[in-house]
């Protein structure tokens, strides 16, 4: 019949770091997150960015954002006026979600 052969190379892979926050941008309801990719992608692409917010001191609210080359920013919607919030981030890859980045304050302008 023939025969067949392949070659695979297998890495150890590992979670992403934490991406860099450089600046949030607040509107009266939404939002803009500046941020640096990971220092470390774990040795696989990163697949997806996570943005979580919430009022100091309650639950977080996320939402996932497939990545691409070009991505800086996400915007994050949904938000009150003149209201105080919590953001933070972290990186998927194939591994799995990496740590969140340290969580920045920003307060919504007004209307």
């Amino acid at each position: 019949m023939g025969t067949d052969s392949k070659e695979f190379l297998l890495i150890q892979a590992e979670v992403p770091s934490s991406p860099d926050i450089q600046q949030v941008e607040p509107f009266s309801s939404t939002a803009v997150v500046a941020f640096e990719e990971p220092d470390s992608m774990g040795g696989v692409p990163i697949l997806k960015y996570k943005v979580e917010w919430r009022l100091p001191g309650q639950d977080w609210t996320g939402s996932e954002h497939n990545a691409n080359d070009e991505m800086t920013t996400i915007t994050i919607v949904g938000l009150k006026p003149e209201t105080t919030y919590e953001v933070k981030m972290s990186a998927i890859n194939g591994k799995g979600e990496g740590e969140s980045s340290p969580a920045r304050t920003f307060k919504t302008e007004p209307v």
